[in-house]
């Protein structure tokens, strides 16, 4: 009964059918922690019954670490409950298994990526450097610290999120005869796990809902949990009755708990509007553009924000492929500041670094060399600060930017733009938002060049970014 209410949490969960369907690097992550656990052993006695079980689980583990590193954090956690609950030489024995999984792990992503990149690389150990240590990630917004338990758990469960609460609670005796101790250490070992890890991810500047993504398995198991525990409980405060007693209309009710199908509806009905309404013309303007003949679709620029739309993974028009640094398919690029400050140079702090060390003749080489690498580490840290990518750049005065990075004639011949150069050309095709395009500036300045509106479309009821997505996408097409 268990498995079946988690597998009808899991169909009818909200953050599943909106972000588990995209190809985010949090969706493989899921799929691969929710296929590790299932071979997972929870105590000693299955680590002994079945050490294959244990090795492809840590193997999936591996590939989930080097997707994402920080998924090791809930892994670490996992795995020191079991090796709390082994003796020594069940011990000995794990950690010899992780250690030969993670070396073969590492040592293919590392020959697979030095093989792409042509230089040797360890894209772990950059992602690591970049958002941990570098916090480059901040540059994409920054939340407050209660945010995974006050916002992310809520949206992640959505209409499911006061039944998970009540899963995860009173885990210390079994509630009725269906539950086993067995089952209840599992869902302590896995609660210390999921709480860990909101709490260690909280600790980083940069929060996102699908970052906790891959304990939302988890969450369906302490959800269905409740379910059941309340449905036997539900069966044994009624009266016994026969068959005869029970109208058809109780016997739906007691095999579909209504406050189940009530969640389950919310959950579909928010599905419905977030799959097929809202933000939907992002995903159209797309599949417009691909039925445009590839002779009249010369070029396409995307005035939005980046990443507005899908790409060529929708488009599929290989006359828009970039060819080098020459692009017929652009948009504004919103890349953070990426800096090291560990590796990074220091040739522009030298001046004032050499300046400090003859001011302090009796400063020892240390000393200096440690001053040098804190005022280039302030400078470097201060121009992250400052920093302003291209699409902020934009939306901070489109008009200007349209009349500085853009020639004042549109070639008919609508030729490549070289994004080696601070500079645009015309496209014969132009997307952007309602909101940019009711800019009276802007849209004078297109009309002057000779741009007509040839698609919109409505995109949803709501956006949380009015500023720069509100209203219709809109295709302009040079004429």
């Amino acid at each position: 009964m268990r498995l079946l209410r988690q597998l009808a949490c899991s169909l009818t969960s909200l953050f599943n059918a909106y972000a588990g369907i995209r190809t985010f690097s949090n969706s493989l992550e899921t799929a691969l922690t929710a296929s590790a656990l299932a071979y997972w052993p929870w105590n000693p006695a299955q680590i002994s019954s079945s050490w294959a079980n244990l090795s492809f689980s840590i193997l999936l583990i591996a590939l989930s670490v080097i997707i994402r590193p920080s998924s090791i954090l809930f892994w670490s956690l996992l795995g020191y409950t079991l090796l709390q609950k082994s003796n020594g030489e069940t011990r000995m024995d794990v950690m010899a298994i992780v250690a030969v999984m993670g070396v073969i792990s590492a040592l293919a992503c590392f020959l697979i990526d030095s093989s792409f990149y042509g230089v040797a690389t360890f894209t772990p150990l950059n992602f690591v450097r970049q958002n941990l240590l570098n916090d480059i990630s901040s540059f994409y917004g920054v939340n407050r610290l209660h945010f995974y338990f006050t916002q992310a758990f809520t949206f992640v469960n959505f209409s499911m999120f006061p039944t998970v609460i009540l899963g995860m609670n009173m885990l210390a005796t079994p509630q009725n005869d269906h539950e086993s101790r067995g089952q209840l250490d599992r869902l302590r070992s896995a609660r210390v796990a999921v709480l860990g890890t909101m709490l260690g991810l909280s600790v980083l500047r940069h929060k996102e809902f699908r970052f906790i993504e891959p304990l939302l398995p988890l969450f369906n198991c302490f959800a269905a949990r409740a379910m059941v525990n309340n449905y036997i409980k539900d069966r044994l405060a009624r009266p016994a009755t026969s068959p005869a007693d029970v109208s058809p209309l109780e016997r739906i009710l007691s095999a579909r708990p209504l406050g189940f199908i009530l969640r389950s509806s919310i959950s579909l009905l928010a599905a419905v509007y977030l799959l097929g309404f809202h933000y939907r013309a992002q995903v159209s303007v797309i599949d417009y553009l691909r039925e445009v003949p590839d002779l009249q679709l010369k070029s396409v620029g995307f005035l939005t924000p980046c990443h507005s739309t899908p790409w060529q993974s929708h488009l599929h028009k290989p006359h828009l492929a970039p060819n080098g640094t020459q692009e017929r398919l652009w948009m504004l690029n919103c890349e953070p500041p990426l800096v090291s400050f560990q590796n990074s140079s220091l040739s522009e702090a030298d001046s004032t670094a050499n300046t400090t060390t003859y001011q302090n003749a009796t400063e020892s080489d240390e000393d200096s060399e440690r001053k040098r690498e804190t005022i280039a580490t302030t400078k470097q840290m201060n121009e992250t600060r400052e920093y302003e990518d291209e699409a902020s750049e934009f939306y901070g005065d489109p008009t200007g930017f349209l009349r500085a990075r853009f020639p004042g004639t549109v070639d008919r011949g609508y030729p490549a733009t070289d994004k080696s150069l601070q500079s645009y050309q015309w496209p014969s095709h132009l997307v952007l938002f309602e909101a940019l395009w009711n800019h009276t500036s802007v849209r004078e300045l297109l009309q002057t060049l000779g741009y007509q509106v040839v698609w919109n479309q409505t995109n949803g009821w709501w956006h949380d970014d009015p500023q720069r997505r509100a209203g219709s996408v809109i295709v302009l097409r040079s004429v």
